[in-house]
Order: structure tokens, then C-alpha cells, then sequence
């Protein structure tokens, strides 16, 4: 693997990095690579697909949740 040095970091960027890093319970260093990873390899969507597959994931929910059973469910939960 390659070694890569970054200097003159300016102090918000290291400390947003610091404090995402300690989010994500990681290191600085795969902090920093892991957002390179995010940035350079994002996933494109094609929306024709994704609505496809919501459409497809539709068919198998049967019945629907109206606002009166999310109210009924909400309530028997706080029961």
C-alpha cells in the first residue's frame, strides 16, 4: 500500500476529521481513507431501476398502514 503525506491541513478540517473519526470509533488514518473511499467510489443510482425495485418490494407488503393503524399501533405501544 502507498504512503501519502497531506501538509498544511487546515485546523477545522482536521478537527471535523478528529471528531468523525471518534464517531466511527476509527483511527484518523482510516478516518481520512474511508472518506477518500466514500468520495471517489460513490454508487451511482439509475432511478429507473431503484423505482423498479421499490415497485417490486411493494408487491410483497400486503395491505397498507394508514394513519389510523400507526395511531392504533403507536398507542397500544405505550401501553
Amino acid at each position: 500500500m502507498a504512503t501519502i503525506l497531506v501538509k498544511n491541513v487546515p485546523d477545522d478540517i482536521h478537527l471535523a476529521i478528529k471528531d468523525r473519526a471518534k464517531r466511527h470509533f476509527r483511527s484518523l488514518n482510516n478516518e481520512i481513507i474511508a472518506c477518500l473511499q466514500d468520495i471517489l467510489f460513490t454508487r451511482r443510482i439509475d432511478p429507473k431501476v431503484e423505482l423498479e425495485r421499490i415497485r417490486h418490494l411493494r408487491k410483497q407488503v400486503k395491505g397498507f398502514l394508514t394513519d389510523e393503524i400507526l395511531d392504533e399501533m403507536i398507542d397500544r405501544g405505550r401501553q
